[in-house]
């Protein structure tokens, strides 16, 4: 799966993403932490096409697990001292934005099937081309592939 967080592509086209589903996730789980476990239930940080927002879902639920709740102030904590944003000014603004654009926590069932089908369709995409790559190298039989 692509880990670089700006157009990576694939015979040259951009993989299926939507950057704004993936905030919105974030953001709604930074407005009320409690949706935290109806997204985990369809999401896992892989699922997130930007790394910086595989980072910081990979930081909510480890505080999940850990009991603790996810909130701006811990999150930002977390995210600095892994260094995933270079100030703690870009960090805090970052994460202030990401709140301020959920148009609504109840709509997070829909904002996580947006992301996860994004997420299957750049699967099925990367499979593909390993399948193509591997019927050009003539290394399996068609049973095999």
């Amino acid at each position: 799966m692509p880990q670089d967080n700006t157009s990576v592509t694939l015979a040259g086209f951009e993989l299926p993403h939507s950057i704004e589903a993936e905030q919105t996730v974030l953001g709604a789980i930074l407005i009320d932490s409690n949706v935290l476990s109806t997204v985990l239930e369809k999401l896992k940080p892989d699922a997130f096409y930007n790394e910086q927002h595989r980072e910081l879902f990979s930081i909510m639920i480890r505080m999940f697990s850990d009991g603790s709740k996810s909130d701006i102030i811990t999150v930002l904590n977390e995210a600095l001292a892994l260094r995933i944003f270079e100030s703690a000014s870009e960090g805090r603004n970052y994460l202030a934005s990401l709140m301020s654009n959920v148009p609504s926590v109840s709509n997070i069932d829909d904002y996580c099937t947006i992301v996860s089908e994004k997420y299957y369709a750049r699967c099925l995409a990367v499979a593909s081309q390993q399948i193509m790559s591997d019927i050009a190298s003539g290394s399996y039989d068609a049973k095999t592939l």
